[in-house]
């Protein structure tokens, strides 16, 4: 078993004790599943000592599920240092790879846009609206998701261009519901716009952010757009 006995009863007793260097140290550990424990230890102790050590694991060559977890670290830690690493975990293609890793990857993409939301620091923000431009429908409708939930007025722009210019209407319907947590003229013009397409479920649930936002001023606002539509 090594210097570490027996690794993973090791990793446990780290956590409980805080040893945050012992479990870095971990990391390098030949086992996987001694490594997948230390990543996971680390995100839940969200001491910002590891941020650089989890940093390395998203950006290496590691398998995607172990990237995944350090992703996960990362959103838990809520350190902006992850912001770039986490940008481009999101970034990868689900198209390499056996069946395996396109899964692994596919869930690393989440990940990845999960942590960024976790973070949601501006630069964290400014890495999302970058998203909007992925290839992946799902990910471009997720990252509208996480836009308006975050709620910074900086992407009302990049919502509105999906509700505008993107091809899937899964994704314009995810901006114009997001959009309606800003409630703003610009925002209600492109749900007006977008309505066309949405489902009446949906339609409904956007009434009703409307309201919370911005109560009945902001539902007058949207009937006298689809009239004018």
């Amino acid at each position: 078993m090594g210097i570490f006995g027996d690794p993973k009863k090791k990793v446990q007793k780290m956590q409980k004790n805080g040893d945050v260097m012992g479990l870095i140290k971990a990391l390098g550990h030949k086992d996987y599943e001694v490594r997948i424990e230390a990543i996971q230890a680390l995100g839940q102790l969200k001491d910002k000592r590891a941020v650089s050590a989890l940093i390395q694991i998203v950006e290496s060559e590691k398998k995607a599920l172990e990237r995944d977890r350090a992703a996960r670290a990362l959103g838990n830690i809520g350190d902006e240092r992850g912001v770039e690493a986490l940008s481009k975990a999101a970034w990868a293609s689900i198209w390499i790879g056996d069946h395996e890793d396109k899964w692994q990857t596919a869930l690393l993409n989440e990940t990845a846009l999960n942590a960024l939301e976790k973070i949601g620091t501006q630069a964290a923000v400014e890495a999302l609206i970058n998203l909007t431009g992925h290839s992946e429908e799902k990910i471009r409708a997720l990252v509208a998701k996480k836009l308006g939930i975050l709620g910074k007025p900086s992407a009302v722009e990049a919502l509105i261009e999906l509700t505008r210019l993107d091809i899937s209407e899964w994704v314009q319907t995810s901006a114009a519901t997001a959009l309606a947590r800003f409630a703003d003229a610009d925002s209600i013009e492109a749900i007006a716009r977008t309505w066309p397409v949405i489902y009446p479920d949906t339609r409904e649930r956007i009434r009703e952010l409307l309201a919370e936002k911005a109560g009945p001023a902001a539902l007058e606002a949207l009937d006298k757009a689809l009239r004018q539509d």
